[in-house]
């Protein structure tokens, strides 16, 4: 195969590559719409062959037990040991999933017995489908327990009362002789009907067809106020009359019970005492086995505290969603497994993630990791606090995460945790102590500086004296070669020696001198700044004695480093030393970057013409920046290079430098290619000379700094 075949096939492949990615995007925001409508229901959701092979967050919380407890189980693991048809739960259950991955969709009630031994009843639909070519059963589970319990009590209190009223029509129609009976039977059943009422939270009124009271319970007393049982065989009409109702005319209640078998409306109850009451009412319709209106059950709540308490809740609500939305810490509340009961909004703003996605997660292991406090502590102490862990967000920016845990004890929830952003504290600390290091050395430097010139100018002035009696001394020694030949000086030959000597003074001066100018630098580049941002400060300088400080460093790192200073000795407004600590930051970065010594690594200053501003550039053929992570590398504390002892701040902090001069630091890069810093500043708007840099210097050069 040739190039251009391969070429073209590699092309082929990254296209195809491409709208695979695009599509898996694609596919992955479906998902997550599919996921947030799925957990927005109250039924749950099963993925099963035999066994459990995924769950929904609401299964867990109706089954309550954790998503890890029911992945690879069968449902009939959650249900007591027989149906209420008599049925083995394992026998029932796979019968069920097996006629539904047959294409016969099964509806039906079931009993679970949950972790703590209670039984619920769930009403169950099973549907077959298809992922990834093989068959499946999807599962919709809804917790019914309360309206099974509802409806169950509805249905003996509607017995109950229909046998009472039809006990009455028939004693009404009977002669005398069957009288005695029916009402024997009759005190029987008002009996069980008083029994049924007295359980009832809410005031519960049984009327029959002529508007007659038949019952009223003990819990409407008490919300209108009255007197048990004086209101008892009186008229509907004359104790809680309809809006435009007049003596059973125009009754409300018949008018929506024509078409419904319920109707729900408010009204007055007025008591025994005429005090007026407004009330919420809810009325059913009883009915024989022909259809035929035996009379009406109403249930009354009092319309001011209901309406109060539903205010109150929505208040209390409100309030809730707002503080909780207001404030930038995380608030989760979890049981013992880690699974969420509650999410707060404020997630966002630490983890990157919404809502929905948090809930997916399912465990707020995946967001804190594992084990990142003790349950056994916890129970000890009831309260954990400064629990400090280090994470990454959805985009991969690091956080610092003040936690606290808690017992609690809200619905299923039992562990209360709230996350506090620390970074920026993180931030303001790691500068202050760089700050201190930065005056210590400082000190340090200026003593031991002191220390070093003295010995130093003992070199400086001591060697061109020496210098000169080797310039005596050569006369007499060149007589003495040219009489008798070569000899040795110090074991090296006369000969070589009157070469290399005058070389090694030349380096020892020089040598001296780079010592002198190492250390008044140090001195300068520690010192504490009192000079201000509204300096003249000639990048053409500050490069050359930032330079001062990383050439040992550019040495070890490689052998092609050139400095390209600009004519038009660009000049900015600012501060030399945070210019300088810019430029060594970067300097130090470059050279990291950089694996073989045969690799390059320039340095530019100029003006750009198009838009006037200095720049200064950094370029390296070093290993370069991964896309994902180019546009994180100035985020506090991220780095690459953690295993090797990096903080992650120098970028950080060198970029905020940048911005403070009002000026932008800009990176671009080709994995294992190139990787360019520009650094663009705001110009000096005055005229001015560089006297820190001579003409000579500041015509565009290359300069070869290991020569």
């Amino acid at each position: 195969m040739d190039v251009k075949t391969i070429i073209a096939e590699n092309h082929r492949l990254q296209k195809e590559l491409s709208c695979e990615t695009i599509r898996n995007r694609h596919l992955q925001l479906k998902l997550r719409h599919s996921q947030a409508m799925l957990e927005a229901t109250d039924k749950g959701a099963l993925i099963l062959t035999e066994t459990v092979v995924d769950c929904s967050f609401q299964t867990c919380k109706i089954w309550k037990t954790g998503r890890n407890d029911i992945i690879g189980k069968s449902p009939a693991d959650f249900a007591p040991r027989y149906q209420p048809n008599g049925e083995r739960s394992h026998d029932m259950a796979k019968r069920k999933i097996r006629s539904a991955l047959l294409g016969n969709p099964q509806r039906f009630f079931w009993k679970d017995k949950l972790t703590d031994g209670s039984i619920i009843d769930t009403e169950v639909f099973l549907k077959p489908v298809t992922i990834n070519g093989k068959e499946h059963v999807a599962a919709s589970i809804k917790d019914v327990t309360q309206a099974k319990r509802k409806e169950k009590n509805s249905i003996v209190l509607m017995k109950t009362m229909r046998f009472v009223l039809e006990k009455r029509k028939k004693a009404i129609h009977n002669g005398k002789r069957d009288r005695q009976i029916e009402e024997n039977e009759l005190k029987i059943a008002d009996i069980q009907l008083q029994e049924a009422f007295e359980i009832a939270d809410e005031g519960l009124a049984l009327i029959d067809n002529q508007k007659n009271i038949l019952n009223i319970n003990p819990a409407y007393f008490r919300i209108t106020g009255g007197d048990h049982p004086g209101q008892v065989d009186q008229k509907c009409y004359e104790i809680f009359p309809c809006k435009g109702c007049g003596e059973g005319v125009n009754c409300w209640a018949d008018q929506l019970l024509q078409k419904n078998e319920t109707a729900d409306f408010e009204t007055r109850c007025i008591n025994d005492k005429g005090q007026v009451n407004p009330c919420i009412v809810s009325a059913r319709a009883i009915k024989d086995s022909s259809g035929q209106l035996l009379g009406i059950v109403q249930s009354f709540k009092d319309l001011p505290s209901y309406k109060i308490g539903i205010d109150q809740l929505k208040f209390s609500e409100e309030m809730h969603r707002v503080i909780l939305s207001s404030i930038s810490d995380a608030v989760f509340i979890t049981n013992d497994d880690g699974n969420f009961f509650f999410i707060s909004p404020s997630v966002k703003h630490i983890f990157g993630f919404n809502l929905e996605e948090i809930w997916w997660m399912d465990n707020i292991e995946k967001l804190l990791g594992s084990r990142f406090f003790s349950i056994k502590k916890l129970d000890e102490r009831q309260e954990l606090k400064n629990i400090e862990i280090n994470i990454k967000d959805k985009f991969g920016n690091a956080h610092y995460i003040d936690v606290t845990a808690k017992r609690v004890c809200i619905g299923g929830g039992t562990i209360l945790i709230s996350c506090h952003d620390i970074t920026q504290e993180k931030i303001r600390s790691r500068q202050l102590e760089q700050a201190g290091k930065m005056v210590t050395l400082g000190i340090l430097v200026s003593g031991m500086g002191h220390e070093i010139n003295n010995p130093n100018q003992y070199i400086g002035l001591n060697t061109p004296l020496l210098r000169r009696v080797w310039g005596d001394a050569e006369k007499i020694l060149e007589e003495e070669y040219k009489t008798h030949g070569d000899f040795y000086l110090g074991g090296l030959k006369y000969s070589q020696a009157k070469e290399k000597i005058p070389m090694l003074f030349d380096g020892v001066i020089e040598g001296s001198q780079r010592i002198k100018s190492i250390v008044s630098d140090l001195k300068n580049y520690a010192r504490k700044d009192v000079s201000g941002m509204d300096n003249k400060v000639f990048v053409n300088s500050v490069v050359k004695h930032s330079l001062t400080l990383v050439n040992n460093q550019i040495k070890k790192s490689t052998h092609d480093f050139t400095v390209h200073y600009s004519k038009e000795k660009p000049i900015i407004r600012g501060n030399f030393q945070q210019i300088e600590q810019v430029i060594i930051n970067l300097i130090q970065n470059a050279c990291e970057a950089l694996t073989q010594k045969s690799q390059s690594l320039q340095v530019f200053t100029g003006v750009d013409k198009n838009t006037g501003s200095v720049f200064l550039e950094f370029r390296d053929q070093g290993q370069g920046i991964r896309d994902e992570d180019l546009d994180h590398i100035t985020d506090p504390f991220f780095t690459t290079k953690r295993s090797c002892g990096g903080t992650g701040l120098g970028l950080s902090i060198s970029e905020k430098i940048i911005k403070d001069h009002r000026g932008q630091l800009i990176f671009s890069s080709e994995l294992g290619k190139e990787t360019i810093a520009r650094v663009l500043l705001q110009p000096w708007t005055g005229v001015s000379t560089d006297p820190g840099v001579q003409a000579s210097q500041c015509l565009i050069k290359t300069k070869k700094i290991n020569e």
